[in-house]
């Protein structure tokens, strides 16, 4: 289990690093990228955490916005940016239990 929970975080760690890089490229938008992490954290340690993965990049994001100069936590509030907040949070759930085989596959 420790090592699927470092293997998550060095996922968030790689999100975080280029966040700047992209945020100059992509814009705001970027902050749709944090699914990446979240899917792949909830793959690794399951449903639980999949939605803390969720819950936490909210505030993350929030924070990598402001540091690159934009305002963060208005434009996760505003128009849009709340209901992807969520939508991540969600699909951090699904993911991790679809990953622990909680949601049975179609073939």
């Amino acid at each position: 289990m420790t090592t699927r929970i470092s293997a998550g975080g060095a996922l968030a760690a790689i999100y975080v690093a280029f966040f700047s890089t992209l945020f100059l490229q992509l814009g705001p938008g970027v902050v749709a990228l944090s699914a990446l992490p979240v899917v792949g954290m909830c793959v690794l340690g399951g449903a639980v955490a999949g939605l803390i993965a969720g819950i936490v990049a909210f505030p993350l994001n929030a924070l990598l916005l402001e540091v690159n100069g934009y305002p963060g936590w208005d434009a996760l509030t505003s128009t849009g940016g709340l209901a992807v907040s969520i939508a991540i949070g969600l699909a951090g759930l699904g993911a991790g239990a679809l990953a622990a085989g909680r949601i049975p596959r179609r073939a």
